[in-house]
């Protein structure tokens, strides 16, 4: 029997927990008193002690290596997250006019879902910066957008520095009257 690369990849593609049962299993093989293995049967051949002794200790090693493998990919997955939200959160500043005005209209109606047209250029442009997620189903002249929902926090518990409008009555009045011109659809 020949071995080749693909059949390595193979084995240690294997997951983790197969690893661990092996593992398991071999400990309890090898450590298991031998009246309990008479009682249950469980002869080895004196050819296969040293074997199984050497597999049980490769599956302990690639068990631990696979382990700290998912600790680590999952530790870098969450600082990534971390990470893509700052990055995110930091776009708040750059609003322009007509991605505020999306905003506004959110947090004066409470709500995080707002429909918009397809082709709208702010709300494009807030899909783009990640602030705003388009549903999966509607129609082109009505999609349904939402805030996710860590930038929905964030800008209600920073409402008052990121947009003063909504506490000054003249800007409210303006934004009411473009609303009112039909600009938000």
């Amino acid at each position: 029997m020949t071995w080749n690369l693909t059949d390595v990849t193979k084995i240690l593609g294997l997951k983790a927990r197969y690893y661990f049962c092996a593992w398991v299993f071999g400990s309890l093989v090898i450590f298991l008193p031998t009246d309990i293995k008479e009682q249950m049967a469980i002869t080895i051949p004196e050819a296969i002690g040293p074997w199984l002794g050497f597999s049980t200790l490769a599956a302990f090693v690639l068990w631990f290596v696979l382990a700290v493998f998912h600790l680590a990919s999952y530790i870098r997955r969450w600082l990534y997250g971390r990470e893509a939200k700052a990055e995110t959160l930091s776009f708040l500043e750059t609003l322009s006019q007509e991605e505020r005005d999306i905003f506004i209209q959110c947090l004066s109606l409470k709500k995080r879902t707002i429909h918009r047209n397809i082709t709208d250029g702010a709300a494009n442009s807030l899909k783009q910066k990640r602030l705003l997620v388009m549903a999966s189903q509607g129609s082109i002249l009505s999609m349904a957008h939402t805030i996710p929902k860590f930038v929905w926090e964030h800008i209600k518990a920073n409402e008052a520095e990121l947009f003063p409008e909504i506490s000054d009555k003249n800007a409210m009045k303006e934004f009411q009257r473009r609303q009112q011109n039909g600009w938000m659809r």
